[in-house]
């Protein structure tokens, strides 16, 4: 009996990476494999050299960067939060015209500026800065 436990063991072992690891059998699909699509028949060895990839954040558990986010990155996540944010406004925007007829949106802009006047100058820029970002 211990001698088919060390032999499962010894079947299933797995590359110890994190917490998980990685199996045997990685990228080799059980109904056949991939010896069609040219892979190699060293690929766990291949797949033990592969370098390993950072983690976005400190392993510690604080939210520290371990790298610097590129200008492209902080960019492209920049567009994706104005898109989201002008689809947001626009569809506010249409459910107050929809519920309330075409009069509506203004007289909704007019009663906020005299209800809150001093989050008129921040509404505008939350309103304006997307439109801008994400148009250019």
């Amino acid at each position: 009996a211990r001698a088919i436990v060390e032999a499962t063991r010894a079947a299933t072992a797995t590359r110890a990476i994190g917490s998980r690891g990685v199996p045997d059998d990685y990228g080799q699909p059980a109904t056949g494999g991939t010896g069609f699509l040219g892979t190699p028949k060293n690929h766990r060895a291949l797949l033990e050299k592969r370098p390993m990839s950072p983690d976005v954040f400190a392993a510690d558990g604080s939210w520290r960067a371990h790298y610097k986010f590129p200008a492209v990155a902080l960019s492209s996540i920049t567009n994706r939060v104005t898109g989201v944010a002008l689809t947001g406004a626009m569809s506010a925007g249409g459910i107050i015209a929809l519920v309330g007829g075409a009069e509506a949106v203004p007289m909704t802009m007019e009663m906020f500026k005299a209800n809150a006047p001093l989050a008129v100058v921040p509404v505008k820029f939350a309103l304006s800065f997307p439109f801008v970002f994400h148009t250019l």
